[in-house]
């Protein structure tokens, strides 16, 4: 089994626990003044809607084989705010100083337009997970802390908090076409000498049509490696990948882990 199809065997696996997990809660937690959390699953979409993106037929029936494809966040973002983070990257990438922005929209799907869209992102660590103001600034001036999953609250930070006061996030109901099967994101970045640059994203790094943009093994050593070192990130890569091809490998896996 080659790299990208252990790694594809390792979403699968993911997702199945994940969603069994979901669904067991929800039948488990009787909580009726508060949302039952399947129905409100990937924003404000049903259970059984959200599943129409992981089935390849488009069907949305419960059982073995439900999950047909996947996307793996390459950031520790909200999926919502991935293909915004794309965009502006993209943008960035021509060449154009972040610097030189002096207004942000990001045009999204109404269905998770307002989750995104706030600026609240020094309440807490889900706030600066949501907030794609705060994830488009991190991607302007710490591009390295979008990988950081303690997601420590800069919302404070002057340069970030101004280019977070930039965006705007603006619902179209014409990207509402490619909801739920892709997240997709339109930005439109005002520049100081009044010229426009917009760049629009359908399949995000790790999106299914994506995924071999994502250096899922890169990611690994970069976190990784500073922390218990190459040879012994080698080792458990190693370990952890095996485990997506024989069940007793797990086993040697948590061995490693926890040695």
């Amino acid at each position: 089994m080659d790299f990208d199809a252990r790694i594809d065997a390792v979403r699968r696996r993911m997702a199945d626990g994940g969603i069994e997990l979901l669904i067991a809660c929800s039948n488990s937690l009787h909580m009726p003044d508060r949302p039952d959390p399947v129905a409100h699953l990937n924003g404000y979409r049903s259970l059984d809607e959200s599943f129409f993106l992981l089935r390849q037929d488009g069907t949305s029936k419960l059982g073995d084989g439900a999950v047909g494809a996947l996307s793996l966040k390459p950031y520790c973002a909200a999926k919502q705010t991935i293909a915004a983070i794309d965009a502006l990257r993209n943008i960035l990438g021509q060449g154009i100083s972040h610097h030189d922005i002096v207004a942000l929209r990001v045009i999204v799907p109404p269905a998770y337009a307002e989750m995104i869209g706030h600026r609240h992102a020094a309440g807490s660590r889900i706030a600066r997970i949501t907030s794609v103001a705060y994830q488009l600034a991190l991607a302007a001036y710490r591009p390295d802390e979008l990988e950081n999953v303690a997601r420590p609250n800069l919302a404070g930070v002057p340069e970030i908090a101004a280019f977070m006061a930039r965006v705007e996030v603006v619902p179209d109901q014409e990207l509402e076409q490619y909801y739920p099967q892709r997240w997709p994101a339109r930005v439109e970045t005002v520049l100081k000498n009044g010229r426009t640059e917009t760049n629009l994203v359908l399949d995000a790094t790790g999106d299914p049509a994506c995924s071999c943009n994502l250096d899922v093994r890169g990611k690994f050593h970069r976190l990784a490696d500073p922390v218990i070192g190459t040879p012994r990130a080698n080792e458990l890569a190693t370990a952890c990948l095996a485990a997506t091809e024989h069940d007793e490998a797990l086993t040697k896996f948590c061995a490693t882990f926890n040695s």
